[in-house]
């Protein structure tokens, strides 16, 4: 047989000699020895070859690692379960005073001042007695007088090893620093920002309780004043009524010519004195629309025929283009003739003699009545346009101020439109004329489509005559105007000076009515109604107000005191003897309990 192996044959020619021939039954069991070792010989350099390559893999690998953790900017300390530092690696950004490799050998609870010295033992013991598998320690140490500072984070490896991974976080501190500095800086610059916002606002509460109280002392003042100039101008224009009437003789032409005149100066300081309160009302809230359905076209004729004679007066031409019929409108009717009246006069005073005025009404879009009233004056630049809507304002106060005007027509017209929920403007050029407009909502309820009237004012029947009649008025002027007034239908009168003789004379008289002033000595017009109501035996005798406190408000507290009836100062006659007749009975129907 042969034998490739060298060990299998050196043990062979040891146990045989070389001359020996190897027994044939011994051949088939060495050859599978021979095989065998052939085989392991084969398996061991596959082994060392791989081993080979696997140790030099390693170092490679080792050299890498280690590279890394040199080039990491966090020191990596291992330690054994004393403290004593086995290796550093990595500390590239660190800073430490003392360079890593010099740590070696000592413990890291000694390298560091004192009071970290203890935070280290600290941590190095509770890892070694298993109270924490991890620990965080942060201090801080000053290194080239700069303060510095570090994160150190320890952990077990296995039973006597730990590794303390140290990393310099100053940049981190340093920005948390200057945060807390500007969140500081920012508490107290909000801080300082909501005292000034609270002083701020105490300021606004007191600039609006200033104006609250200016407002009311200008609320007051106006009432006051509306108050104190209507009482003469109620004696102005009665007594001019009573000359226009001639009830007491006939006047020449001169005459009629100033008491028309008187008439029409008194109507007019009247007006303004209602637009000036009806706009401090919008401007407190106290002003309410009286909501009814109406056909505007009556407002539009009927303010034209109140208008007329001022129109035959300049001889000019309205032109009227109003449908006979237009859907109703919901709103309040006095309110929408005072804006008709206002675009009407503004036309009529800013017309020249002999020239037209348009008025046209019309369905508008989305539901809503146009009105416009158009005049050939000298019309109004683009740029003054909008002022023109504002209290007070005039385009030439000159002029304006020569016509009559102060500026608050408009203002009030523009307040009164939007309080009914609609808008006005105007369209002007200079040399051209104007046209105003506004549009009112068309009522929901549009059952039914409304003739116009165009018969102006109702005629008064002025049937109650003879009666005896309560006068309560201080007022010696106005007290001598009403007994004229009241002589015409031959009334006869008893006079009383102050709300206590009006309660003591209405007890003990019972006339047919009451004429109350409001204002008086004592205790005034509401309140001695209010005495009279609560006498139980005191007849349904009719009580009509009078007052130079105008307005709706006025007129509820009149009603609400007991009163039948409520007349604004300056009291017209038509306005009184109408008044008359509503509340005075004919004489079938006085009731017999009355005292003579």
């Amino acid at each position: 047989m042969s034998v490739t192996h060298s060990l299998l044959r050196r043990q062979l020619k040891r146990f045989f000699g070389d001359t020996v021939e190897i027994p044939t039954e011994w051949h088939g069991f060495l050859e599978v020895v021979n095989n065998a070792y052939i085989e392991f010989d084969e398996d061991r350099e596959t082994l060392e070859r791989s081993l080979e390559l696997s140790s030099s893999e390693l170092l490679q690998k080792n050299s890498e690692m280690r590279a890394v953790l040199q080039a990491f900017p966090d020191l990596f300390i291992w330690l054994d379960d004393t403290g004593k530092i086995l290796d550093c690696k990595g500390g590239g950004t660190t800073e430490l005073y003392i360079s890593p490799k010099d740590l070696i050998g000592k413990r890291i609870q000694d390298v560091p001042e004192q009071g970290i010295s203890v935070k280290f033992s600290d941590a190095i013991n509770d890892i070694k007695a298993e109270k924490r598998f991890v620990v965080n320690i942060e201090y801080s140490m000053r290194l080239k007088d700069v303060d510095r500072y570090y994160e150190a984070r320890l952990l077990r490896l296995r039973q006597n090893q730990m590794i303390a991974i140290i990393r310099n976080i100053t940049e981190r501190k340093t920005a948390e620093t200057a945060l807390a500095a500007e969140h500081d800086s920012l508490e107290k610059t909000v801080e300082v920002r909501t005292s000034e916002l609270r002083d701020s606002l105490q300021q606004l509460e007191e600039a609006n309780l200033f104006l609250e109280e200016a407002n009311e002392h200008k609320n007051r003042f106006l009432s006051t004043m509306s108050h104190e100039l209507r009482t003469p101008l109620n004696a102005i224009i009665g007594y001019a009524d009573l000359l226009d009437g001639k009830f007491f003789g006939e006047l020449n032409d001169i005459q009629s010519a100033y008491v028309k005149k008187i008439d029409d100066s008194g109507e007019h300081l009247l007006a303004l004195i209602t637009d000036l309160l009806d706009l401090a009302r919008i401007d407190t809230g106290e002003m309410e629309l009286e909501s009814e359905n109406f056909p505007f076209q009556d407002i539009l004729f009927r303010t034209i025929d109140m208008l007329s004679s001022q129109i035959l007066k300049r001889g000019i031409k309205v032109v009227k283009q109003i449908p006979s019929t237009l859907p109703m409108i919901t709103g309040d009717k006095r309110k929408c003739m005072q804006i008709v009246l206002n675009l009407l006069t503004n036309a009529i005073k800013f017309s020249p003699p002999r020239s037209k005025i348009r008025v046209i009404a019309e369905v508008a879009e989305n539901g809503f009545i146009r009105i416009s009233v158009g005049d050939q004056g000298p019309g109004i630049p683009f740029d003054q346009q909008d002022d023109i809507f504002r209290e007070f304002y005039q385009v030439d106060r000159v002029r304006d101020a020569e016509l009559g005007g102060v500026g608050v027509g408009l203002a009030l017209s523009r307040r009164l439109v939007e309080m009914h929920g609609g808008s006005i403007g105007v369209e002007s050029e200079p040399g051209k004329g104007s046209v105003f407009w506004f549009l009112i909502p068309i009522t929901n309820d549009n059952s039914g489509l409304a003739i116009a009237d165009e018969s102006g004012e109702a005629n008064l029947s002025l049937e109650s005559v003879g009666r005896h009649i309560l006068v309560a008025e201080d007022n010696d002027v106005n007290l001598s105007m009403i007994l004229d007034m009241l002589s015409m239908q031959k009334h006869s009168v008893t006079i009383a000076r102050n709300g206590e003789e009006a309660v003591k004379l209405a007890i003990s008289k019972s006339p047919d009515l009451i004429l109350m002033d409001v204002r008086m000595p004592k205790i005034d017009g509401l309140e001695a109604t209010r005495i009279l109501r609560a006498e139980p035996d005191f007849p349904d005798i009719p009580i009509i107000a009078l007052t130079a406190s105008a307005g709706e408000k006025s007129r509820e507290k009149s009603l609400h005191a007991g009163c039948t009836d409520h007349l604004s100062k300056p009291v017209r006659i038509k306005e009184l003897f109408a008044a008359l007749d509503r509340h005075l009975k004919k004489d079938e129907e006085v009731p017999i309990s009355r005292k003579p």
